[in-house]
């Protein structure tokens, strides 16, 4: 990617921020949490030849807090959201593996699997 794509530290800091305020807005107005997502199949995904990679489509899916499982991912998007702000603020990085393994830590937000926590970081 080169530099007059690539987002800042800050500019990914405030999305990070954004998918939290999102949440958090809707429970303060007393609706359940949810968050809004590309789709991740096939038909969605398409190669940018400029940057020189595969790219989401504008396709959406929305995740909410209406069934416990759904409600355990958002749990685990707060947690990964925090996780990589901590990277970026401390001028670390970290590897998929490493954040799996720091997940066991995260209680009721730890993943099933490494491939679980993969897809979410990627989401996000």
């Amino acid at each position: 990617m080169n530099d007059s794509t690539r987002k800042s530290r800050q500019q990914v800091v405030d999305s990070l921020h954004q998918v939290a305020a999102e949440m958090h807005n809707r429970m303060q107005r007393g609706d359940p949490p949810r968050m809004t997502l590309p789709v991740r199949s096939k038909s969605n995904i398409s190669f940018d030849s400029r940057l020189g990679v595969f790219k989401y489509g504008k396709s959406k899916t929305v995740r909410d807090a209406t069934k416990l499982g759904s409600a355990r991912q958002l749990l685990r998007t707060l947690h990964i959201t925090e996780f990589i702000e901590e990277m970026i603020d401390s001028g670390k990085s970290s590897t998929l593996r490493e954040m799996y393994y720091i997940s066991e830590g995260w209680g009721n937000g730890k993943f099933g699997s490494q491939n679980e926590s993969n897809n979410l970081a990627e989401d996000l």
